[in-house]
């Protein structure tokens, strides 16, 4: 923790990155760990360069994929609400629509969600990807998901 005080950009792109891209070994542990590097020892002005380091990259769409210890690492950095770049926002909205055998999971549901209505700037550039996303949702959170992106679509108009 005292690294990433001392030296946030390369925490980010030496551990959390390299770790949270690789997928097939992400776990639980792993997803506590950097969940808590980030949360709590990062400034808050270094969350960016987490989106960008995910997100921002040609291999964004996997880093969802079908590990849902990831999307519970993805839900807590959104939750921080920090700035996020077009092209941050493009990977995250190729990391949910590449996401495979999640429609039940209730952290999936809940990331499409905060996604739509806590970065709806950018979600409102991509609602035909999410409205396919949100239409294949099988958890409660399908509803509200559903409500959010046809606020934003109202918006938009």
């Amino acid at each position: 923790e005292s690294a990433a005080r001392h030296h946030p950009r390369a925490v980010v792109q030496a551990f959390v990155a390299p770790l949270v891209h690789a997928n097939a070994t992400f776990g639980a542990q792993q997803c506590e760990v950097t969940s808590r590097v980030v949360k709590r020892s990062l400034q808050r002005s270094y969350v960016p360069d987490v989106l960008e380091a995910l997100f921002a990259s040609s291999a964004a769409d996997r880093v969802i994929g079908s590990n849902a210890i990831a999307v519970r690492f993805v839900l807590d950095v959104l939750n921080l609400r920090a700035a996020m770049s077009d092209n941050a926002a493009a990977g995250v909205v190729a990391a949910i629509g590449a996401a495979s055998g999640l429609e039940k999971n209730l952290k999936f549901s809940s990331l499409v969600f905060t996604f739509v209505s806590k970065y709806s700037q950018h979600a409102a550039r991509h609602h035909d990807t999410l409205s396919r996303v949100v239409a294949g949702l099988q958890t409660f959170m399908r509803k509200a998901a559903t409500s959010a992106l046809k606020k934003l679509a109202a918006k938009v108009k």
